[in-house]
């Protein structure tokens, strides 16, 4: 029954690349079709996850957190907050990112978004096919572009389910340990059963005490990827810039990113939407673990409020 779940949730996720495929591959006509659809069904793909993660989770707490943190320990009440924070959080941000149109330009984003905007190059995406102001990339598993003004979406998500995923590889190894690795007996190889300290747990567990595989599959993936991005952050570089850089010098492009030394712009001001040096420290705690609203496409009212705000006039690049 576990691997039936595994391989529904999986083949769910996969939605959002054949929409992607599709568009590729599909004449104009039908791919006019599915990128009318495309983000219809990414939010109905959400809201189907969404409706299935709640048995998920009851089953995640009635057979795996049991086994490693007891029913009146306050460990198991900052888990239970912990993974229902994260996971409506990468809910959330995942939602927004998909919903917000990254082509939309600069000039119909709060002055604050625009202003940190500048600097960093508009793209022609093929797959899109849409000039998309800020390109970082292309994402499959988005149905779309990530640009300035969703990357503050695409990082949150990103953060949160890692740190979800490495909560969920936490809760889920102790049985993995007891009750599949410490069960593994090879008189070749030298290894001898070690008896699990709650015979009675480990059945109660069941096969639930394999869930920490897919657990750590997902945690390796969403940590890589979380990790490429620290690293872009950190040089001020796009993913976009990233592979024209690593066209023409190979793999030193990975030497020049580890010494910070591969881009130069403020990409932290995509993710804060707005300059560096006007995101003071609880703006940054607030987008990193509150869950955001996207940047409105039109916002003339907006714009005003800032720049009455700021005390500065209203002018027409404002808008």
């Amino acid at each position: 029954m576990l691997v039936w779940w595994v391989m529904l949730a999986v083949g769910v996720t996969a939605v959002p690349i054949i929409g992607d495929l599709l568009s590729l591959v599909l004449g104009k006509r039908w791919q006019r079709l599915v990128s009318r659809w495309q983000r219809p069904v990414l939010l109905s793909t959400v809201s189907f996850l969404c409706a299935l993660a709640r048995p998920a989770l009851y089953f995640f707490w009635a057979t795996v957190l049991p086994y490693t943190a007891p029913k009146t320990s306050a460990a198991r009440t900052f888990h239970v907050a912990f993974i229902l924070t994260t996971w409506m959080n990468a809910v959330w941000a995942y939602c927004c990112c998909v919903a917000t149109d990254a082509s939309a330009g600069a000039a119909g984003a709060p002055p604050r978004l625009a202003r940190a905007m500048d600097g960093f190059p508009s793209h022609s995406c093929g797959a899109c096919r849409a000039a998309v102001p800020c390109f970082d990339h292309h994402c499959p598993f988005t149905g779309g572009c990530v640009g300035g003004r969703n990357f503050r979406h695409f990082a949150v998500f990103v953060l949160h389910a890692t740190l979800g995923m490495a909560d969920a590889c936490v809760l889920s190894f102790p049985p993995f340990r007891d009750c599949v690795l410490g069960q593994i007996e090879s008189e070749q190889l030298g290894i001898v059963r070690t008896p699990p300290p709650d015979e009675a747990a480990c059945l109660a567990t069941g096969p639930a005490s394999l869930l920490f595989i897919p657990a750590a599959s997902l945690f390796g993936v969403l940590a890589s990827l979380a990790a490429l991005h620290g690293l872009l952050l950190l040089n001020g570089a796009t993913t976009f810039e990233l592979s024209r850089l690593a066209r023409r010098r190979g793999v030193g492009v990975l030497r020049d990113l580890l010494r910070l030394r591969a881009g130069g712009g403020d990409k932290w001001a995509l993710l804060w939407q707005r300059p560096s040096a006007e995101a003071g420290w609880g703006l940054r705690m607030r987008v990193l673990f509150l869950p955001s609203a996207p940047p409105p496409r039109h916002c003339a009212l907006r714009a005003a409020a800032e720049a009455e705000e700021e005390g500065r006039p209203l002018g027409k690049g404002s808008v």
